[in-house]
């Protein structure tokens, strides 16, 4: 990561510009009570594994009024094996173009649950998912509220899609995830996808 923030708590970072920066923009990791606002990330758009924001196993963590244009995930909550759980994230009034996923949760880092997650009024674009929540190692996930997203998922990949949500068990000794009450509203999107 550009910026990893580590076993912190009380962080504020605001109102400054990071240009394309290699690998995740700003891991927040294992940390509490962060506020992150008035950002601007602007990478390559095809710059590999370049997230903007990556919340890994932290809690109490706000993020409010960014701009976010990177090739990889925009924002992202995850739970890497060595992170704690992810709990009341809020991320609000920021707009993000990505080639992969907007808002996103877990994938491959969905080890430790997450709970009591909002995004909202955010504008996503070019992107090939708006919102992905995704428990591939077990994590179960609750209490997700997602509101007022406008977005629009024309990224040249393939399988463009608005909103993808799927569980999948990746190993044979990792017990299946769940994932439960989670609210969409006031969602629009534009896709020539599925």
């Amino acid at each position: 990561p550009l910026i990893q923030i580590e076993y912190c708590e009380d962080v504020r970072m605001q109102d400054f510009s990071v240009k394309t920066g290699g690998g995740w923009n700003i891991h927040l990791f294992n940390s509490q009570n962060i506020k992150i606002s008035g950002l601007n990330i602007v990478n390559n758009l095809y710059s590999p594994n370049s997230d903007g924001i990556d919340i890994n196993g932290s809690q109490d963590v706000m993020i409010s009024d960014c701009y976010i244009r990177t090739c990889d995930d925009a924002i992202c909550v995850k739970t890497s094996p060595l992170a704690m759980e992810a709990k009341r994230i809020t991320v609000t009034n920021c707009v993000m173009e990505t080639l992969c996923v907007g808002l996103k949760m877990g994938a491959s880092e969905s080890f430790h649950d997450m709970s009591d997650i909002t995004f909202s009024n955010c504008v996503v674009f070019g992107s090939s998912r708006a919102i992905g929540i995704y428990s591939f190692n077990g994590a179960s996930y609750r209490n997700i509220n997602i509101s007022n997203i406008v977005a629009n998922t024309n990224s040249p990949m393939v399988l463009n899609r608005p909103i993808h949500m799927q569980i999948e068990r990746w190993s044979d000794t990792t017990k299946i995830g769940k994932i439960e009450d989670v609210t969409i509203s006031g969602f629009t999107c534009e896709t020539d996808g599925r």
